[in-house]
């Protein structure tokens, strides 16, 4: 940092003016920011009491219409030399009465789509405000009063800048007792700096410092002056052992380096053991999708979660059609290849990350999708279905199509159900895989959860 290169002088003198500007800046802009604030604020409510009792006082004259009295009700505004033009319009919008301050002359008309019964806006440097005239409790018309703010505005400046040159002198100042004032602290300091340098290069630990001050300083002098009586003691004795210290160091960082090294070699070929195992416990070693050991223990929580976060949850299950006769046809190799690939067909159109296969049992797999409405997770069946509907599968020197049939189900967090739980989506999903098998296979049916499935349906031979 620069702060670390300068002498404690200039750090003193540093400190204290930053901190003087820093305070006179704040209080400064804590004011200007009070006042700018306000000024708008106090502006409309003035005019708007100003408003009030000026059509309080016009009332009548608006009830008998009688403009001549209305005028010179508006005409004591002349009071106020920042009020550029006052209005009184009827409750039709026509104007009942005016005032001006430039000696007479008409101002140009105000755009009716402007004209509001009660509030104001500003625009050019001017307040135009609006307040509705009510004389039992019936709203009788509404006058207008149009503000110049430069004057006001001038003065804030000059505000401003009164608060600037305050805040330059306020520096001025700071600076001149900092630079006064500063030597109370940093003589006494620069005094046992000196000495200290002294002792540093000369290597002289019989010098003293003499003590000036009974204050923290001069306890500072005390312990500096008892710790060369130590060290000037000490110093032939830690020179002698400093050696053997260094040997014995080297000898034993380098028998820790080779235990550590050791040891973390053991550590990582055990994690990824562990890793291993786990792996192997929680996935079908065919497919490499999970098996039905996670789906017990992962699929409660997506359903907690999608409770929690009212977010939708489907599950698609899906069947490889006539699975058996590709076993017998081409055998049980050919099968294992025709499951395999079937899995990468899924892994290719899923979210990685976010959506995740099981191996439920033979050639039924699950896919789980969170955050996934009925729309969607049909989307995803029928493009499952295409891709899978195209796939050539190659396996010893036999080309093999297949198809596949799938049962779709959502948790709706916006229909009412009677029950949710792993059991029944798996259960509803399935019965609308046997739907589609039993509608011809290669296809995919699905519905939200607990809606009665209109089609009664057995399951047929695979």
């Amino acid at each position: 940092m620069i702060l670390d290169n300068l002498s404690i002088k200039r750090k003193l003198n540093l400190i204290i003016i930053l901190t003087s500007i820093f305070v006179v800046i704040i209080a400064a802009a804590s004011t200007m920011g009070y006042r700018m604030l306000t000024f708008r604020q106090s502006m409309v409510e003035n005019t708007a009491t100003l408003a009030q009792v000026t059509g309080n006082n016009s009332s009548a004259a608006l009830i008998f219409g009688d403009r001549q009295s209305a005028k010179e009700t508006l005409a004591a505004l002349r009071a106020e030399p920042h009020i550029i033009t006052a209005r009184i319009y009827t409750s039709d919008d026509a104007i009942f009465a005016d005032y001006t301050a430039n000696d007479g002359v008409n101002l140009a008309g105000l755009d009716p789509e402007k004209i509001i019964e009660d509030g104001y806006f500003f625009e050019h440097s001017r307040l135009h405000l609006f307040k509705p005239i009510i004389l039992d409790d019936e709203n009788i018309g509404t006058i207008y009063i149009q503000t110049d703010l430069k004057k006001l505005y001038n003065d804030l400046k000059f505000y401003n800048l009164m608060l600037i040159a305050i805040i330059i002198f306020s520096i001025a100042i700071s600076y001149f007792l900092s630079s006064q004032f500063q030597s109370i602290i940093s003589e006494p300091i620069l005094y046992i700096a000196r000495h200290m340098k002294a002792v540093s290069q000369e290597k002289n630990y019989s010098l003293r410092i003499e003590k000036t001050s009974n204050d923290e300083l001069g306890t500072l002098i005390e312990g500096f002056n008892e710790m060369l009586s130590q060290i000037q003691v000490r110093d032939q004795k830690l020179e002698r052992q400093r050696e053997e210290l260094e040997e014995q160091v080297t000898h034993r960082t380098a028998e820790l380096s080779q235990t550590n090294r050791d040891l973390q070699n053991a550590v990582s070929d055990l994690e990824k053991a562990l890793e291993e195992i786990k792996i192997l416990t929680i996935t079908d070693p065919l497919t490499e999708s999970y098996n039905r050991k996670y789906l017990t223990e992962h699929l409660p929580h997506e359903i907690k979660r999608a409770k929690r976060y009212q977010h939708c949850l489907s599950i698609i299950m899906c069947d490889i059609d006539h699975f058996k006769q590709i076993n017998d046809t081409y055998g049980h190799m050919a099968g294992d290849q025709v499951l395999t690939d079937f899995v990468l067909s899924i892994m290719d159109l899923i979210r990685i990350n976010v959506d995740w296969v099981v191996r439920y049992g033979g050639e039924e797999f699950l896919i789980i999708l969170p955050e996934t409405d009925l729309e969607g997770a049909l989307c995803l069946g029928e493009r499952l279905r295409r891709s899978i509907e195209e796939t050539t599968i190659q396996t010893q020197g036999e080309e093999i199509h297949i198809t596949a049939s799938f049962g779709t189900v959502c948790f709706d967090p916006r229909n009412p159900v009677d029950m949710i739980s792993p059991e029944a989506m798996i259960n509803q999903a399935d019965e609308y895989m046997y739907m589609a098998k039993q509608e011809g296979r290669n296809r995919v049916k699905g519905g939200d959860l607990n809606k009665k499935i209109s089609s009664p349906h057995d399951k047929i031979m695979l």
